[in-house]
């Protein structure tokens, strides 16, 4: 690109540097360029601004010699000194910018000796000039020797080259402006361009009046309008949900700055009358006057059907899940009752041998009242005594019920209980059957207060009977003459409730030992095991009152170990 001589030149500060030159010394200065505009001048003498630029001839004639000067100049001169046809003195500087010749710096309007008076009296005539006004402005021409000239010449060039240098800066600096605005421009385009290729639809519309300045082809395409139409639109004319204060109520976070980005849902409506799902995201271009607002929409139709679709299967998967979760607590219930049913022959058994022992007490206690009858032997006393044995045996075995009895009462809601109660209760039903095998139960309680936690208790005797029932099993397979231990310890750690039921029964087969939970797997030969109660056991622990029941092999036999949290 060509620029001209006053972009490429900064005239007002040139103009002010040579201003301060011309006062220092009274030298004249002009900068013109290669069309002999004067673009600078200073210091000019009256004779040249009054008299000799003012007639047309001897104007021509300056300008003739400013040619004259600048021709020479392009022979490579550093400068040219000249003699104009109207009596004065010129000299010119040639002013370069990247080695190209864009102009001429003057000096001049003066004499190397003393006028002819004559000649200039002669012009005046002939120009019809004022000659005593002419004369006194040809009196105030300096008259500077040879010498002088020479060495302010030295300057002056000096001064031409630096005025060149400001002139390449300037140029510089104008083609570097022109590369950024092309690049800008080029930037600007390739912007529009994709703007009017997006798939998503863009749009531009005045804040205030909803006045659509912009909208890309895929908008336009989608809506079925044509720009010229859309611009005789407003934006509540394509969407139905919003009327001009709805959307300027929606857009106000943003008008007020308290937000950047606003991002809803809503339909457009095509020129046809159909509408169409979009998603919507959109900000205020705050910078612009009059300001704009910017939306970028997504056509999510199929996003919407897809959605539909997906809350259908959902549905469906919800409804699959409660059957299937409604047939596996069925299956719990029912492995749970069988499980009941399973202790409850473990009970039976039990009430039968704390049974035994009462009822031959009974027996004996009768046949013995009986006895002393027939001898005359009863009296008041004896009788009393004898009714007393017998009521107080009587109470025990309705105890013992009672004890059965709550065992099997259900458990709908958590209640709170202390741990070293329950477990008491737990020993106590097992301790007749443990006797009849001679297999000895301790119970150490190292909580030594009173903590109580929230679960199920029953369900809890449950675990705690059934554990207690598989140590004596497998103390029992060892053999009639094994002398079988069960250890019983309940503990605090971490904040945990931690119960261990350790026996010296020989252990369980490492080969199965991650087996021994599962539903129906049993070690019991002969049918004696149902493979429920480990099952249950960890069902009521794990997923009933949240714990944690492990299993791993002690020194001599198995531990079995019940964690519960004390809430």
């Amino acid at each position: 690109m060509d620029y001209t001589f006053t972009e490429i030149f900064d005239i007002p500060v040139l103009t002010r540097l040579c201003e301060s030159f011309t006062k220092i010394n009274g030298t004249v200065t002009a900068l013109l360029d290669l069309e002999g505009n004067v673009h600078i001048a200073t210091g000019w003498q009256d004779i040249c601004t009054k008299f000799h630029r003012i007639h047309p001839k001897t104007s021509r004639r300056c300008t003739e010699s400013d040619t004259i000067l600048a021709v020479q100049l392009e022979k490579g001169l550093k400068y040219n000194i000249y003699n104009c046809e109207n009596g004065l003195v010129d000299i010119a500087v040639p002013v370069y910018v990247n080695g190209k010749h864009l102009g001429n710096f003057f000096t001049g309007q003066f004499f190397f000796e003393k006028p002819n008076i004559k000649l200039f009296k002669e012009q005046a005539r002939q120009f019809n000039f004022d000659e005593d006004a002419y004369l006194d402005a040809l009196s105030r021409v300096p008259t500077f020797d040879e010498e002088s000239i020479k060495k302010t010449m030295n300057f002056l060039v000096e001064l031409a080259q630096l005025i060149g240098e400001m002139g390449m800066d300037n140029l510089n600096k104008l083609r570097a402006e022109e590369e950024r605005r092309h690049k800008a421009e080029d930037q600007i385009t390739r912007l529009g361009r994709t703007i009017e290729s997006s798939l998503n639809e863009i749009y531009m519309f005045e804040a205030e009046s909803f006045n659509f300045i912009l909208v890309n082809k895929g908008a336009r395409e989608n809506l079925g309008y044509t720009m010229e139409e859309l611009k005789k639109l407003t934006l509540p004319d394509i969407k139905p949900e919003f009327t001009k204060e709805k959307f300027k109520e929606l857009t106000k976070p943003l008008l007020d700055k308290k937000k950047d980005l606003l991002r809803f849902q809503t339909i457009l409506k095509r020129k046809n009358g159909s509408t169409y799902d979009v998603e919507v995201n959109i900000q205020l271009m705050s910078t612009e006057n009059p300001p704009l607002y910017l939306a970028i929409i997504q056509d999510i139709t199929e996003r919407k059907i897809a959605e539909k679709k997906l809350e259908g299967l959902n549905l469906f998967l919800e409804t699959k899940v409660k059957e299937e979760t409604n047939k596996r607590l069925q299956k719990e219930q029912l492995l749970f009752q069988q499980s009941k049913m399973a202790a409850m022959g473990e009970m039976v058994a039990a009430i039968a041998h704390q049974w035994r022992q009462p009822l031959n007490l009974l027996g004996l206690s009768i046949q013995n009242l009986e006895d002393t009858y027939e001898y005359g032997e009863l009296t008041q006393e004896s009788l009393s005594q004898t009714v007393s044995e017998l009521m107080n045996t009587i109470q025990f075995m309705s105890s013992t019920i009672d004890d059965f009895r709550n065992f099997f009462k259900p458990t709908n809601e958590k209640v709170s209980f202390i741990l070293d109660d329950l477990i008491q209760q737990s020993i106590k039903l097992t301790k007749a059957q443990l006797g009849v095998h001679f297999i000895e139960l301790f119970y150490v309680n190292k909580v030594n207060f009173d903590k109580s936690i929230i679960g199920y208790p029953n369900e809890l005797k449950q675990v705690l009977l059934n554990l207690i029932s598989n140590a004596k099993d497998a103390i029992i397979a060892k053999g009639s003459n094994f002398k079988g231990v069960i250890n019983v310890t309940n503990f605090i750690e971490d904040s945990k409730h931690i119960v261990t039921i350790e026996d010296n029964g020989g252990g369980i087969d490492e080969n199965i030992l991650d087996r021994i939970f599962e539903p129906f797997f049993t070690t019991k030969l002969n049918q004696e095991g149902t493979g429920i109660g480990l099952y249950m056991s960890k069902m009521i622990i794990e997923e009933h009152m949240y714990g944690k029941l492990n299993v791993a092999n002690s020194t001599n036999g198995a531990m079995f170990t019940i964690v519960l949290n004390n809430n």
